[in-house]
C-alpha cells in the first residue's frame, strides 16, 4: 500500500465525537486577520470603500493567507486534499500546485491584475472544490479539511462548503460587475 492509501484509510479512520466551535476557533482568528489586513490596506493605501475593492481585497488576503497555510505543510496539505477533491483524486500533481494556484490568485487581486481572468479561474476552481467537500459531507465521512494545510487542522464541514462557496459567489459577483 502506498503513503497516498495510508494517509486516505487514516483520514477515513478519524472519529470527531462532537464538533465544537473551538474546533473552528483559528478559522475565526484567521478570518479576522483577513477582515484587518483588508481594512487595513482600503483605509490606508487603496482609500476606496467600494464594495468591489473590499471583495477584491479580501479575496486576495484570503488565497495569500489560505495558501501560505498549505505550503508550510505542503505534502500533507496534498495527501488530505487527495482524499476529497474531485480533480486531486485523480492527480497529485494538482493537489501539490493547488497551493500555487492560491497564492498566484491572491497576488493577482491585490494587484488587481487581469481581474476578468483571476475572477473567472476563482469560479472555476472554487466551484470544483465545493463539489468535492459537498460529496464529502453527503458520505458523512469524518476527514480533516485540507483548507489550512495539515498546520491547524479542523473538521471539513459545512463550513469549508460555505468558505468555498462564499469565494465563487464573490468572484462571480465582481465578474458580472466587470463585464
Amino acid at each position: 500500500m502506498n503513503e497516498h492509501q495510508n494517509h486516505i484509510e487514516h483520514q477515513q479512520g478519524i472519529q470527531h465525537t462532537k464538533t465544537t466551535i473551538g474546533d473552528y476557533l483559528s478559522l475565526v482568528y484567521i478570518f479576522l486577520f483577513i477582515a484587518g489586513a483588508t481594512f487595513v490596506e482600503i483605509r490606508f493605501f487603496t482609500k476606496n470603500f467600494a464594495m468591489f475593492e473590499v471583495i477584491r481585497n479580501f479575496m486576495g488576503f484570503f488565497f495569500l493567507t489560505f495558501g501560505f497555510f498549505k505550503i508550510i505543510t505542503w505534502k500533507d496539505f496534498a495527501l488530505t486534499y487527495s482524499s476529497y477533491d474531485i480533480i486531486a483524486k485523480r492527480s497529485m500533481a494538482y493537489a501539490y500546485i493547488y497551493p500555487v494556484i492560491e497564492l498566484s490568485l491572491g497576488t493577482s487581486y491585490l494587484l488587481n491584475w487581469q481581474p476578468i481572468i483571476t475572477n473567472m479561474l476563482t469560479v472555476v476552481l472554487m466551484s470544483v472544490g465545493s463539489i468535492g467537500v459537498a460529496q464529502n459531507l453527503l458520505s458523512k465521512s469524518l476527514i480533516q479539511c485540507a483548507c489550512l494545510g495539515s498546520f491547524i487542522k479542523v473538521p471539513l464541514s459545512k463550513i469549508s462548503l460555505a468558505e468555498d462557496v462564499l469565494m465563487a459567489v464573490m468572484a462571480l459577483t465582481t465578474l458580472l460587475l466587470l463585464l
